[in-house]
């Protein structure tokens, strides 16, 4: 299994966080930091101290070549004699400590200088057992800090880039479909289980999400001359679905009318509406109201034209609807309509909406009638 390649790919991204792990400068040992006795020629050239000036005449200490008296080698931070172990920096000597207390980054979790094996996120650094401890990422799947790169989905959840093509994505919402915690349907789609609590299977119940669509779409001035009582609620599979759109397109729903003609003239038309069956609630509601968008244009003569226009205004109304539910899956829905760069479906419905806001609603409504007028084109 693979991760999608729909507009949740975004959260596919193994390299997205920056990757450090690295060691500071190591503590410098001397092969013998120890009292030596100066030799003769030594004393001859009159060696002098590094630290005081003064010449050294008998035992003296020689660090990166240079000599000091012995209780003239000093830590330039503390003060104190350097007996053992020392850091040179910019011509200074320092105690190990010393020297990272002055130099060395904090770790931005506890504030202590970082000497060994630390990360960098975001430009901070960290140590290893503070960001292991308390900020790694854990993996929904393993359940152990992430150390390395990882990808997230919309929902937050996280996951080792390891795992990222073995791993699918709900069709409904784009969460990770976790083993156990997911379905593959009869039709080949995944469920999650939050989607799974929702699901609509029942054509009565779609029905009344449809009557309470229909009802937040005539509040914001979309009127319908069609009862609803003379739709027809269908559900089907996404084969099914498929087959009804001509094989063209991955829909969650579809709009047909039937017509009887006599003598060239409309004497009854049936309406159905064709849901996929078991999607959640709140996205049915604004497949729903796009649905019903297009009941509306066909009363009004306005479900021809270009796809872009008969499309992307239907996607408004389903933005009207998914607004109204105050939901994260409603808000993953309206990123979605946000992110699809389908000719149609995204571009369409985002130059539709920018008209909707410009205008209002009578004149976007005005709109769509010119621009569905006419044969219908795709």
């Amino acid at each position: 299994m693979a991760c999608k390649k729909n507009s949740t790919e975004r959260t596919c991204r193994a390299d997205a966080e920056k990757w450090d792990r690295r060691r500071f400068v190591r503590v410098v040992t001397p092969a013998a930091v120890g009292l030596i006795v100066l030799p003769t020629h030594a004393l001859a050239q009159r060696v002098r101290c590094a630290g005081c000036g003064k010449v050294i005449t008998s035992q003296y200490i020689e660090a990166n070549g240079k000599y000091f008296h012995p209780e003239c080698f000093k830590c330039a931070a503390c003060g104190f004699r350097i007996d053992g172990s020392y850091i040179e920096h910019k011509g200074k000597f320092y105690h190990p400590d010393c020297y990272h207390h002055e130099f060395s980054p904090r770790c931005e979790w506890c504030g202590a200088p970082v000497s060994d094996k630390y990360f960098t996120i975001d430009g901070k650094v960290y140590h290893e057992s503070c960001y292991v401890e308390n900020l790694a990422p854990i993996c929904a799947i393993t359940g152990q800090p992430i150390l390395g790169p990882y990808v997230t989905d919309w929902w937050g959840t996280t996951i080792s880039a390891e795992y990222k093509d073995q791993v699918e994505l709900c069709d409904s919402c784009g969460r990770f479909a976790l083993p156990g915690h997911a379905w593959k349907l009869a039709d080949g789609r995944i469920q999650c289980e939050v989607c799974r609590e929702t699901e609509v299977t029942d054509a009565g119940k779609a029905a009344q999400i449809v009557r309470e669509a229909a009802a937040v779409l005539e509040a914001n001035g979309i009127r319908f001359n069609t009862s609803l009582d003379d739709i027809s609620i269908v559900l089907v599979d996404k084969n099914q679905l498929h087959e009804l759109h001509g094989g063209e397109g991955d829909a969650n729903g579809l709009h047909s009318v039937h017509s009887e003609t006599m003598n060239g003239r409309v004497i009854r038309e049936d309406t159905t509406i064709y849901f996929l069956y078991g999607l959640p609630r709140d996205m049915l509601s604004g497949v729903a109201a796009h649905e019903l968008f297009h009941v509306w244009q066909h009363e009004n003569d306005a479900d021809g034209g270009h796809a872009d226009w008969r499309e992307g205004s239907a996607n408004v109304a389903m933005r009207i609807m998914l607004e109204s539910i105050h939901s994260k899956l409603a808000d993953y829905h309206l990123d979605q309509l946000e992110e699809n760069d389908d000719p149609a479906y995204g571009k369409g419905y985002r130059k539709a909406w920018k008209y909707y806001q410009d205008h209002g609603i009578s004149e976007f409504l005005n709109r769509v009638k010119k621009k569905g007028s006419g044969r219908r084109k795709n």
